[in-house]
């Protein structure tokens, strides 16, 4: 009998860290979330791109891909890459962001941007990319 309790009481303790980790898990989902929705992009921001296309039109294209799913995605990431319309760059290099061209929600919900960079210290167009979070709004910035 006593056995038995200590049975159950070893059961139940041996479930209180695991009830705790499951908060602190959701407490860092909710974080991260937030940490998303709160990424604006705007002319003269720095940004670090691993994947960059040449021209707007590749970059709809893989756009809209990424608005269908992730399969439909990987496929027109890898078709761009062949065909070398767009570069992935390894180590990531710095831009600065030029202009957003648009925005979106992408398959997992989330507001993505479409944002054409230069090479800093220039104002020549390098390529485009998309990058979650979204837009300043210019208009509530403006006095």
């Amino acid at each position: 009998m006593r056995f038995l309790k200590y049975l159950i009481l070893g059961i139940i303790l041996s479930t209180v860290p695991a009830c705790v980790a499951v908060q602190e898990v959701q407490k860092v989902q909710e974080v991260q979330e937030v940490q998303e929705t709160a990424v604006t992009w705007s002319k003269g921001d720095k940004v670090a791109a691993f994947y960059i296309c040449k021209t707007e039109k590749d970059i709809m294209e893989v756009a809209l891909a990424d608005v269908k799913g992730g399969h439909i995605l990987r496929q027109s990431i890898f078709k761009k890459t062949m065909t070398r319309d767009c570069l992935s760059l390894n180590p990531p290099l710095g831009f600065t962001v030029q202009n957003v061209i648009g925005s979106y929600v992408d398959s997992n919900k989330k507001e993505t941007s479409i944002l054409a960079l230069s090479v800093p210290d220039t104002e020549e167009i390098a390529g485009y990319v998309i990058s979650i979070g979204k837009p300043i709004n210019t208009k509530a910035l403006s006095y």
